[in-house]
């Protein structure tokens, strides 16, 4: 469903829902709410301060279309910064704009065992 709104109730919180498919608003109470849909990847917006001070130093530049940074198909940032580049690696969201295919667990553990590769100085392949 859709989350259509969340406030403060007493000592917990109100959530009203929209079920998918269409339905009545559900209402739901709860004690805490956790936002577990992964980062924000708009680095133009993020509030993340180590991935904004990437972005202010010129180590990332975001995606033309919001979705994460600029990198190579290996995930490294195509950044301005000559002294990072070749020095960082991406993995998982932040690569959306370059490999759409990045958010799975398949794609995540291969990304992971080349990223593991690439510190440890073995062929990424």
């Amino acid at each position: 469903g859709h989350v259509r709104e969340v406030r403060r109730e007493g000592a917990g919180v109100a959530i009203l829902v929209a079920p998918r498919g269409g339905g009545p608003v559900e209402r739901l109470r709860a004690a805490r709410v956790v936002n577990a849909t992964g980062p924000a990847t708009d680095l133009a917006r993020t509030r993340d301060p180590l991935l904004a001070a990437l972005v202010r130093r010129g180590a990332l530049v975001p995606d033309p279309l919001g979705l994460g940074a600029v990198t190579d198909a290996d995930g490294c940032p195509i950044a301005p910064d000559v002294a990072t580049r070749g020095r960082m690696l991406t993995v998982g969201p932040l690569r959306l704009g370059a490999a759409w295919e990045t958010t799975a667990v398949p794609e995540l553990r291969e990304q992971a065992r080349r990223a593991v590769a690439w510190v440890a100085g073995l062929p990424r392949a």
